[in-house]
């Protein structure tokens, strides 16, 4: 896999990438090159050890990862350094302790509806329910309510 890029992508489009990477870790411990140009980790601290906040020297991020088309909107995760903590104070206020305490209310009543949802269409647990697109409703509702300020 340090040659080229195509174990890779065959264990990509076959579904099992997450697998093998899982076993090339077990048997070549918590560092595996899975491609020429990348290597994947498997210990606790390796992304604060990469990604954290650090001193000196920085790593610049793999746009090939984070914006692989140039279609990709610039965003918060995605953003060069200098704009993205531009980025993050701009938003910084909506996710304070204080501005988080105020939007529990509307938060808790989309988690309560969710609830009540579930609850009439388990039929007492007889029935199944898709709860990842339940999840999903109820994640936009609470996005549009505080986002855009309309249920």
């Amino acid at each position: 896999m340090r040659a080229t890029r195509l174990g890779y992508c065959y264990r990509m489009v076959r579904g099992t990438l997450p697998f093998d990477m899982l076993e090339f870790h077990k048997k070549y411990g918590p560092v595996v090159r899975i491609a020429p140009d990348e290597l994947a980790f498997a210990h606790a601290g390796a992304w604060k050890d990469i990604m954290g906040h650090r001193t000196g020297a920085e790593f610049e991020k793999n746009l090939k990862f984070y914006r692989p088309f140039e279609e990709i909107p610039i965003d918060v995760v995605n953003a060069p350094r200098e704009e993205h903590g531009m980025l993050r104070r701009t938003m910084a206020h909506g996710f304070s302790d204080r501005s988080m305490r105020e939007q529990q209310p509307i938060i808790k009543q989309y988690i309560d509806l969710l609830i009540r949802k579930l609850r009439a269409r388990c039929d007492n647990g007889r029935a199944t329910v898709d709860i990842m697109a339940w999840y999903n409703y109820t994640t936009f509702d609470v996005i549009g309510d505080l986002a855009f300020g309309e249920r």
